[in-house]
């Protein structure tokens, strides 16, 4: 299939490595023949690299020298393209994973690339450092309407839902744009959309935005029916638009399922014009304070899209502030059937306890504040050595922010009462021997581990961001600076092993939430029917 040269010597570790290769270069060419039917690929290869990780494609064939020097250049490789095409090979030029997975994401090496100052200011006070944070989160969200659109970009309200002008050959497809395979609500909710399209019928076609150490390939389904193009490594985001049309024109495509794609937002206009009998849903979860985040994207694409799901009311109503109340605005909740049908287990913590296990669950970045929670540690541990309670802190995530942790760990002589975990890690199962999670980020949608916490009889104390407070109660709930945070965060730790009734009033109103967001439409019951539907080549509607 390939014409080239590789740097690899003849012995089974470099057999090894070229059958990884081609089977890489097997899926590039199969995307560019698919975007640029007939013409001859020279593809520049090189391992993965921290700060070249996007590719890029050039319309002239001289190759680049900045690709054949350095000891990451693999080699490069002419693929030709269809007899009489005299086009000019198109060049393109990637970083492949690495055949043996090894790679550092952008948040893995984040501490190891900060400043000095940043360094320093760690250094003299993990708390400042925090502070300093947050006050330029605050400055940023002053500027945020004027540095980035807001406003919806002028379109049709409504799809033509018009007949089917792709082959009727292929059995009917849906298109979910991914972010990454990284650990996050919008993730799982994305594996769960794959499983429910793959159940009502439907051929899934996945791809992905962002690059990353892809920890969670491994939950991709091991399906015939399932694609998964890695279009975050061998697709410029500009050509994201062109891939999408081509897939939709030769795959059947009838859905498309937008969760934290930018690229497959940018090119709604391109698939409304040329299909616009494709049904396109996003789903969202979480307004950024830096930019407006994927909120703001999918509000300046609303003329575009059939449906919005959002997993909180709160969200619906920024919409609906926003952009006005269109009828695409639906709230499915993030709940499986089985957290719906379960009885959440009666709250452990209360008065008189001799240990109080404390669990700590989300990414090791700012926005889920660690080093609050580990503040918030050495404020409860002293106390608890004087009122005769044990305090114990479990901590699951990965991150850029997990080496400051490890640090703040060391320096404060933390490492007796604190417990790493994973990102891997059985959540479930440690919730169910926690007695409190503490979650102060500076932002949220409706934290999924908030769910959990409380069915496994966790009582969850969290920042009053985003739409929280549909969850929590108010007396759990702490403010967003992060002083504050630690001070309220202990405060009702304190509350919960001291005061009379306290934890059991917490325990009668967390209950008596969860049964009402259990009674609201599911994520699965809002989108399963519409999957069904084009499986079927029903016309899509919007459900009431």
């Amino acid at each position: 299939m390939t014409d080239g040269t590789w740097r690899a010597p003849d012995d089974p570790q470099s057999a090894r490595i070229r059958g990884h290769v081609v089977a890489e270069l097997d899926q590039i060419a199969s995307l560019y023949r698919l975007m640029f039917p007939g013409r001859a690929l020279a593809v520049e290869v090189r391992w993965n690299e921290q700060d070249l990780i996007f590719p890029v494609v050039h319309e002239d064939y001289e190759p680049h020298p900045a690709p054949l020097v350095g000891g990451s250049h693999v080699g490069r490789v002419l693929l030709p393209g269809d007899p009489g095409n005299t086009a000019p090979p198109l060049r393109v030029s990637v970083t492949m994973p690495d055949p043996d997975g090894s790679w550092e994401g952008p948040s893995e090496r984040y501490w190891r690339t900060r400043s000095k100052i940043e360094h320093w200011g760690f250094a003299a006070s993990p708390m400042a450092f925090d502070l300093v944070k947050h006050g330029l989160e605050l400055f940023a969200r002053r500027f945020v309407e004027w540095k980035y659109k807001f406003d919806a970009q002028p379109g049709p309200r409504r799809n033509v839902f018009g007949p089917a002008t792709t082959p009727a050959s292929k059995d009917p497809a849906i298109l979910i744009g991914l972010h990454w395979l990284e650990v996050g609500g919008a993730e799982a909710l994305a594996f769960d959309t794959i499983r429910w399209a793959l159940e009502a019928g439907l051929r899934v076609i996945a791809i992905s935005e962002r690059p990353s150490p892809e920890r969670l390939r491994g939950r991709l389904p091991d399906d015939p029916r399932f694609r998964y193009i890695r279009a975050d490594r061998y697709v410029p985001r500009r050509l994201t638009g062109l891939l999408v049309r081509r897939l939709i024109e030769t795959e059947n495509v009838r859905l498309t399922h937008n969760h934290h794609h930018a690229g497959l937002y940018e090119a709604m206009p391109a698939v409304r014009a040329a299909h616009p009998q494709v049904f396109n849903i996003d789903s969202t979860h979480i307004v950024e304070h830096r930019d407006g985040g994927y909120c703001r994207v999918s509000g300046v694409w609303s003329n575009y899209l059939d449906l919005r799901h959002v997993i909180s009311e709160g969200l619906g109503d920024f919409y609906r502030d926003r952009y006005g109340d269109r009828p695409t605005i639906r709230v499915g909740r993030m709940l499986s059937e089985a957290q719906r049908a379960a009885e959440p287990k009666p709250v452990r913590v209360g008065p008189g306890r001799k240990e109080c296990r404390v669990a700590f669950v989300g990414r090791m970045v700012h926005q889920k504040r660690p080093l609050l929670v580990l503040q918030a540690a050495r404020r409860l541990i002293p106390w608890g050595r004087r009122k005769g309670i044990a305090f114990r802190f479990d901590l699951v995530g990965e991150g850029g922010y997990l080496e400051p942790v490890r640090k703040m760990i060391e320096r404060y002589r933390l490492g007796e009462h604190v417990t790493l975990h994973p990102a891997g890690a059985d959540v479930p199962a440690l919730l169910g021997e926690s007695d409190v999670m503490l979650l102060p980020s500076s932002n949220e949608g409706l934290a999924l581990v908030c769910y959990e916490a409380i069915l496994a009889g966790c009582v969850p104390i969290t920042t009053d961001v985003g739409a929280q407070k549909e969850l929590v109660p108010g007396e759990l709930l702490a403010p967003y600076s992060p002083l504050a945070a630690v001070s309220r965060s202990v405060g009702i730790v304190k509350r919960l092993l001291t005061e009379g009734g306290f934890a059991a009033r917490v325990e009668t109103d967390l209950h008596a939430r969860l049964r009402v967001l259990a009674a609201d439409r599911r994520a699965e019951e809002l989108l399963s029917p519409l999957y069904r539907a084009a499986a079927a080549g029903e016309r899509i509607e919007v459900p009431d």
